[in-house]
């Protein structure tokens, strides 16, 4: 039998390039942990409209093109109004959620409907083009919030809740 004495590390412990090892390897295997969630919110959203999102491409990390395509039905300016009013309140001026959360209960609801709000308060009525602005301002948010998620501070956090330790080279122990 052998004894190797290793030396292993927290993740706030290693080297610059060591981090980015680690949290690269770790983006590798498991993504946007919160992917799905915000999935269905795009999807509910749609749904609250009579619509169906068809067709997507979303990278979470923001490295290449992001797209969504959406079947809308034609609703008139009044039907989507009566349906926007039912998906929650907001502030008036600046036209953004306070955190109802209506469409699935994840926080994301709020970041697609904040953006098909501005769009229709700005007079835009074709539900496509809506749905598109919704589209946008949540896809904004979801990689912000997975820039967050592999940021130094909240990925220590991560390891550290976790038991996470790590090799010299940022490998996982």
């Amino acid at each position: 039998m052998k004894t190797v004495e290793v030396k292993v590390y927290e993740f706030k412990e290693l080297n610059e390039k060591a981090k980015e090892k680690a949290k690269q390897d770790y983006a590798a295997i498991f993504g946007y942990a919160w992917q799905d969630e915000a999935l269905a919110s795009l999807k509910a959203m749609a749904e609250a409209f009579g619509a169906k999102l068809r067709k997507y491409e979303v990278d979470f990390f923001n490295s290449s093109h992001s797209s969504a395509k959406f079947d809308a039905p034609n609703l008139s300016r009044r039907e989507i109004k009566k349906i926007l009013a039912g998906l929650g309140s907001y502030d008036q001026k600046t036209l953004q959620g306070h955190g109802d959360c209506k469409l699935t209960g994840f926080c994301m609801d709020e970041d697609a409907l904040d953006g098909f709000r501005r769009a229709f308060e700005g007079g835009e009525s074709d539900l496509d083009t809506l749905l598109q602005a919704g589209f946008d301002s949540w896809l904004k948010a979801a990689q912000a919030d997975c820039e967050g998620q592999y940021g130094d501070e909240q990925f220590a956090e991560h390891c550290e809740a976790n038991g996470y330790e790590f090799n010299e080279d940022g490998s996982r122990f």
